[in-house]
């Protein structure tokens, strides 16, 4: 009988075996460091750049619980309504109360797609975290809340449960972005069609269930149950319609993805690890995910705009290529995961506005109100978010109605029709001598000209959200029907 020798193992080959089977034994301290870096960087982030978007989300959480003098009605308020309950714990530092609380979130989502999915934990945390993702996906606050319940969502709806729409609920009240993926419940249906109705009904249930409070909100405060998702939709509609594709964001953030693909096929063949239906829910929410992303395309704000709108395909895409990986690949991954990491925080010292330093807005406003008595009186300025952050009432344009209360306007001269009362530098201050306070709500809708302001009053929300030109006129006479009934119960 001959003795069949034992294959040659190079020693570096069993090293890294070794030092794979290592991490996966203490993947509760890997996974807690991640956690840990995760959330410095997101404090960092939002302490370096003050994030416009972030600074409105906080905005609105003080006009809401303390007090505060501005408010933007088109944005989702889940992420103020936290703020605002923290800031009676945490005071001004609620919203590091709130990043804690987005990063915990991220990564539940994260476990609960693992474990609904079949796909193993640690190793989905590599896949998905890249330098693009790590770097927007809580920079504007709400992209965090809006992925992680979609990948709660879709982990239910993969189980069949009954009780997935309540997490496409709390997307929605996060980013109202979240209804285009409503179409996903129809992957609670199999072939026991009498029991698959009975979940699909369930989950419309339980989904408008968990929106009362946000309709009952919408109805007491502006007269329509669907005011401000309508709102959100027409702002897309009337000011972000797109003139043609921009590509900024794609290859930058596709790359990462194209990189673990690599990965996969040096060590081995690629294989898919999930089933026809994992591929058709993933393939679904990516495609889905798009509209956004071509939505954001004629809202650019310094380039900003496509990469946190191309987040929700890439995420989807990200999960998909996470079924492709399996033990072997776990050192691979973890070093592509620690250098973007790495990389994450080197984007995040080399920002141009982390060299600007915002808060020397906070010196301006001190400086400012140390020359001119001006804390109650309307300042104009294209940089009124932060301003109104550091407590300068602000809005962008002059008021619509003038009521003689002082206009300050920082920055270039633009011709107002009101008395100049004095200007110094940049400084100009219009109209009457006195004071009166006014809180600022703001909506896109003050910057249309009035006849458009006038078509879009007369059409209202239900209009706004499900226009007879889109072949959708049942569900506008439906939303027109339960508005009013509403409107007749609370009157």
């Amino acid at each position: 009988m001959v003795k069949r020798s034992k294959p040659h193992i190079p020693k570096l080959e069993k090293e890294i075996t070794a030092l794979s089977l290592f991490i996966s034994k203490h993947r509760k301290y890997v996974l807690l460091a991640y956690f840990l870096s995760f959330v410095v960087f997101v404090m960092l982030q939002f302490h370096i750049l003050l994030n416009w978007d972030m600074l409105v989300r906080i905005l609105n959480a003080n006009y809401l619980f303390h007090n505060g003098f501005y408010f933007e009605n088109q944005r989702a308020l889940l992420e103020s309504l936290l703020i605002g309950l923290f800031g009676f714990v945490f005071g001004g530092y609620a919203v590091y109360a709130y990043l804690v609380v987005a990063v915990l979130l991220f990564f539940i989502a994260i476990w609960q797609f693992s474990r609904s999915f079949g796909v193993d934990f640690l190793l989905l945390t590599f896949v998905l975290f890249n330098p693009f993702v790590i770097f927007y996906i809580a920079k504007n606050g709400s992209e965090v809340f809006l992925i992680s319940f979609l990948m709660i969502f879709i982990s239910f709806v993969k189980g069949k449960k009954y009780y997935a729409g309540i997490f496409l609920a709390l997307a929605l009240v996060s980013k109202y972005d979240a209804l285009l993926f409503s179409p996903l419940l129809l992957f609670v249906l199999d072939r026991d069609v009498l029991k698959s109705l009975v979940r699909f009904v369930a989950n419309i249930a339980v989904f408008f269930a968990a929106l009362i409070p946000f309709f009952l909100y919408n109805l007491i405060t502006y007269g329509n149950f669907i005011y401000t998702l309508a709102l959100a939709f027409e702002y897309i509609a009337v000011v972000g319609r797109p003139v043609s594709l921009n590509l900024l964001g794609f290859f930058e953030l596709v790359v990462p993805a194209i990189i673990l693909m690599l990965i996969f096929f040096i060590k081995r063949k690629l294989e898919f690890n999930g089933s026809r239906e994992d591929a058709l829910i993933l393939g679904s929410a990516a495609v889905l995910g798009i509209y956004p992303y071509y939505s954001a395309n004629a809202l650019f704000v310094g380039g900003l705009g496509a990469f946190r709108f191309f987040l929700l395909p890439l995420v989807f895409v990200l999960m998909g290529v996470a079924f492709f990986a399996d033990k072997q690949h776990i050192l691979p991954l973890l070093l592509f995961s620690a250098l973007s990491l790495m990389l994450a925080f080197f984007m995040l010292a080399n920002q141009p506005q982390a060299q600007a330093v915002p808060y020397d807005f906070a010196l301006q406003v001190n400086s400012f109100r140390a020359v001119y008595n001006t804390t109650n009186c309307t300042v104009v300025s294209p940089d009124w978010v932060i301003l109104d952050y550091f407590g300068l009432p602000a809005q962008p344009r002059p008021p619509t109605v003038y009521n003689g209360t002082p206009i300050v306007t920082l920055g270039p001269y633009w011709g107002s029709p009101y008395p100049l009362l004095s200007n110094a530098s940049d400084v100009y201050i219009y109209g009457q001598s006195y004071c009166k306070f006014h809180k600022v709500v703001y909506n896109f809708l003050q910057n249309q000209p009035a006849n458009v302001l006038q078509q879009l009053h007369e059409a209202g929300p239900c209009s706004w959200l499900f226009n007879e030109s889109l072949k959708i006129g049942p569900l506008f006479y439906s939303c027109n029907a339960i508005n009013w009934a509403l409107n007749r119960t609370f009157a």
